[in-house]
């Protein structure tokens, strides 16, 4: 799918009121389980295939796909609007000097719009669509199994969506590099795929491999597309080349980068705003209940919270996709006090990059990122965080 588009000590010094247990584990829990080859799900099998049947029947369409790859501290995106009728269809990279593909169901053009440079190959040599993968999205299906069910705030709607996890026996030639298993999000009334997240090993079984999360959107569904779109004329002086160098997508740390700005309310309604919280060092912790290490790292941030709220530390934990009823009976259940806010799946979630859960983030007075982990192997390395935050070392 991809080709052209994307390549993928804690001091001595404790501060009054916090004790950490020492040697305690925190798995690295990404947003699945496993799936037993034993207990592959026809149901999920079912919703596959009524999902990839809703995009085999679009006659055209407009979509915008975000395509992030994260490891680490290290993240990458890259967007694309992509308009499609019949077998034709026009990608542009939305960066200006990104790759621009036209297809006309028997050629394709792919221009490099930074260098003036395009090529040209028989559509059936090309590589796909990118919305041609949610038509595909039921083939070489190894198991499959319904996960969860999520809440997502989509403008002033909320959507449940079920989340699917599917291991395939074969992947395309086009996915990521040692493709594991993938979650599929899938919008429970309208079978609309709003996200594909593919879990990667590295070189060896020993080495986590990058995420790669594509989140899609469909702008317009059977509308009538101009045949003018799908014509390539070359720009004045534009050279042909037999083809293009594929190009990785550069990547980037998101620390010393400005956090993303967000608002939202807890349980009980009362409203956040990242911004307000300028001058406070801020921990931002993305988690949820149905993940264990995700519960047992809360006691700890509620430590934090308590041992530092007067030196100028904030907690915040942003629960992913459950409703506020949920969440509201986990910290009473619980005795949390910190806030516990709702409504971040999908916004904010994709703009920090989040691919597990827990994932904590350190954000200085300054309102940049200081400190991200995926998982919580121990507590040290968020605590130094943010004293080092709190002191202005950072």
């Amino acid at each position: 799918m991809w080709h052209f588009f994307v390549q993928m000590t804690l001091s001595s010094s404790k501060h009054a009121g916090i004790a950490f247990v020492s040697g305690i584990a925190f798995c690295f829990f990404l947003v699945f389980s496993p799936v037993s080859c034993a207990q592959d799900d026809a149901q999920a099998r079912q919703i596959l295939t009524q999902a990839a049947d809703k995009y085999r029947a679009l006659k055209s369409y407009q979509a915008q796909i975000t395509v992030d790859t994260i490891q680490g501290t290290k993240t990458s995106d890259r967007r694309f609007t992509e308009t499609g009728a019949g077998s034709a269809f026009r990608c542009a990279d939305d960066n200006p000097q990104g790759l621009l593909r036209v297809n006309n169901g028997s050629t394709e053009w792919t221009l490099d719009r930074k260098t003036d440079r395009y090529s040209r190959s028989p559509a059936a040599d090309a590589p796909p669509s990118l919305i041609s993968d949610l038509a595909n999205v039921d083939k070489n299906v190894k198991g499959a199994e319904i996960l969860r069910e999520d809440l997502y705030s989509l403008g002033n709607e909320k959507r449940k969506v079920l989340i699917l996890e599917v291991v395939r026996d074969r992947w395309p030639a086009d996915a990521p590099r040692f493709a594991q298993d993938s979650t599929v999000r899938i919008d429970e009334q309208t079978l609309e795929i709003y996200g594909i997240n593919t879990y990667t090993n590295g070189a060896t079984i020993y080495d986590n491999g990058p995420t790669q999360i594509v989140r899609y959107s469909l702008t317009q569904q059977n509308q009538t597309a101009a045949a003018s779109l799908f014509t390539f004329s070359p720009p004045a002086g534009a050279e042909e080349v037999a083809s293009l160098d594929s190009s990785p997508a550069a990547t980037a740390s998101v620390l010393g980068t400005d956090a993303p700005d967000f608002a939202l309310s807890d349980a009980g309604g009362h409203s956040y705003h990242l911004a307000d919280l300028r001058g406070k060092v801020v921990v931002i912790d993305f988690w949820a209940s149905w993940c264990p290490p995700c519960r047992a790292s809360m006691p700890y941030l509620q430590q934090i919270s308590q041992g530092y709220a007067d030196r100028g530390a904030i907690v915040l934990g942003l629960d992913g996709g459950e409703d506020a009823q949920t969440v509201a009976d986990f910290a009473k259940t619980n005795n949390y006090t910190f806030p516990l806010l709702v409504g971040g799946e999908p916004r904010v979630t994709s703009q920090y990059y989040v691919d597990a859960y827990p994932t904590t983030l350190v954000i200085d007075r300054n309102g940049k990122i200081v400190f991200r982990e995926d998982g919580m192997d121990s507590p040290r390395p968020l605590i130094v965080a943010v004293q080092k935050a709190l002191a202005g070392k950072n």
